[in-house]
């Protein structure tokens, strides 16, 4: 249900779209979920930002990139790299 709602929030086309569709998302969820609402409401800027610099920048349209290394692995090469707590000594 609340992904749902975001998902229709985040699929606007205008920042303007985005904006009402935030205001039927917190009177739907107000009764159901409150404390989703609220913490929804307070985070109403920031979520909306996206569609603030989207404005300034445009859509991305850059197509992706496929990697040019090679993706077969040395047959020498250890199965793990760098350190952490786990990796063996």
């Amino acid at each position: 249900m609340v992904s749902a709602a975001l998902r229709e929030i985040f699929t606007a086309e205008s920042h303007e779209t985005a904006t009402e569709r935030m205001g039927t998302v917190l009177e739907r969820l107000a009764g159901p979920v409150p404390k989703v609402a609220q913490l929804l409401e307070g985070a109403e800027e920031d979520l909306l930002a996206f569609y603030r610099s989207r404005l300034r920048t445009g859509p991305s349209c850059a197509a992706p990139t496929l990697w040019s290394g090679s993706s077969v692995r040395w047959a020498g090469a250890p199965t793990w790299l760098g350190s952490s707590p786990t990796t063996p000594r």
